[in-house]
């Protein structure tokens, strides 16, 4: 076999060698400036075709009719036939992920799906694993849920979880943060009533500070929900352990503060309290001062005083004082008017001096009007009539005659004979005119 040496000796080759190397060291230099003269004759005539590829894809996005195509294609040598492939193959059918997804929801049946393989890229013995890809299967966070609830057990949940993407050595640490915790205040009454401790952390932990942790709020509000775990009885119930003398005043002040009451109002809830625990003491102090008063035992300002110091505002101690004095001045009242009916009616006062005196006591003119109408009714009625004994003495003296004095008796309701009976025994002897036995007075009426 010849050498390169050998070869190279060789007149013809070399002259070969040295246009070969000649012209393309010419066509290097020139290329600018052939360029440039190609570019000038296409301004002028520019007749450069598009390529067959660039016709077909026109068709395909409708620039140009079918016609117009093929005839730009022929200016580049490409008959029909060759143009009919490069139209083929200038469209792209729906991606193979698409074409499965298409194929699982009926839209296409499995014939139209290996059509569309086919005229993709894709090789058509992958088209039956990309229609089983196609399937959607759940997410790994179903696999836990699924444990969770008691649907498949611990080692079937861990076998769905790898299948379904999960990193088995995560299982654990994602399915602890699975499901709710109770919330802060279910878990306070958990802990209040001892059935969960106040302490414990980790995910077998079974406490008020690890269902805490698990559910949404910031870790650095443990300690706040825990405090308002404490039991605040309501404010009336301070009120009355209060007065009860069950809590001192600075305890009860605490307490209704917490409960969100402003102190000017807390302590006013605090003095109802104390109101209330000596309710009957300034009642009985009260009850006292008017009685002292009322009495006349002390001057009206010492008596007011004493109510203000109960508490009562001048105001109010005015109006108990002003009270006792109409009490006072009834009481009286009510004697004096009483007096004058008594003796009215008792035929010892007249009508002119009953209103006169009933006048002078500060009695109305209409109210005089209306009692003396009403003591005139009495006066009339109050008619004394003479006794029994008395009627058998003014026979026996003679002032009346038997006739008379059975008359007045039997006025009295005595039936005749025991009227004629009555004065017999009187006079100790039997009358005459004796009626007959049984017989009674005659009727006044009809």
């Amino acid at each position: 076999m010849p050498s390169l040496g050998g070869l190279l000796g060789n007149t013809t080759l070399q002259q070969l060698l040295i246009w070969q190397v000649g012209a393309q060291i010419v066509g290097a230099a020139l290329a600018p400036y052939l360029t440039a003269l190609q570019a000038g004759s296409y301004e002028i005539n520019p007749t450069a075709p598009l390529s067959p590829a660039d016709a077909a894809e026109a068709v395909l996005r409708n620039v140009w009719p079918d016609s117009r195509a093929r005839q730009e294609a022929r200016r580049s040598g490409i008959d029909g036939d060759r143009f009919d492939v490069l139209a083929r193959l200038a469209g792209n059918a729906p991606d193979p992920t698409s074409l499965a997804v298409a194929l699982r929801r009926q839209l296409i049946g499995p014939d139209r799906y290996l059509e569309g393989i086919r005229q993709g890229r894709l090789r058509d013995e992958w088209a039956d694993l990309v229609r089983e890809l196609a399937v959607q299967q759940p997410s790994p966070t179903a696999a836990l849920e699924a444990y969770l609830e008691g649907q498949v057990s611990e080692g079937t949940a861990r076998d769905l979880f790898a299948r379904f993407g999960g990193d088995p050595d995560y299982f654990d640490m994602l399915y602890n943060t699975q499901g709710q915790a109770p919330t802060p205040t279910q878990a306070l009454e958990l802990a209040n009533r001892g059935i969960i401790p106040w302490d414990g952390e980790g995910p077998d932990a079974v406490s008020f500070r690890q269902a805490f942790l698990e559910g949404p709020w910031r870790n650095k509000w443990s300690g706040p929900f825990r405090a308002l775990g404490e039991y605040l009885p309501p404010p009336r119930t301070v009120t009355a352990m209060y007065g009860e003398g069950s809590i001192g005043r600075d305890r009860a002040i605490e307490l209704l503060t917490k409960q969100g009451l402003a102190p000017d109002l807390a302590a006013a809830y605090v003095s109802s309290g104390s109101s209330t625990k000596t309710a009957k003491t300034r009642d009985l102090a009260q009850s006292t001062i008017t009685a002292l008063y009322r009495d006349r035992l002390v001057p009206r300002d010492a008596a007011a005083g004493f109510l203000e110091a109960l508490g009562y505002d001048p105001g109010e101690a005015d109006f108990v004082l002003q009270v006792v004095d109409v009490e006072v001045s009834q009481r009286f009242l009510t004697s004096a008017v009483g007096r004058i009916h008594t003796l009215y009616v008792g035929h010892k006062l007249d009508r002119a001096s009953a209103i006169g005196v009933l006048g002078q006591l500060g009695v109305s003119p209409g109210n005089i009007d209306d009692l003396v109408s009403i003591w005139d009714l009495e006066e009339a009625a109050n008619i004394k009539s003479l006794t029994p004994s008395e009627v058998a003495a003014a026979l026996k003296l003679q002032l009346i005659d038997q006739a008379g004095a059975q008359a007045r008796l039997e006025a009295l309701g005595y039936e005749p004979g025991d009227a004629w009976l009555y004065l017999s025994i009187h006079a100790k002897e039997a009358l005459p005119d004796q009626p007959a036995a049984g017989t009674l007075a005659p009727s006044a009426g009809p």
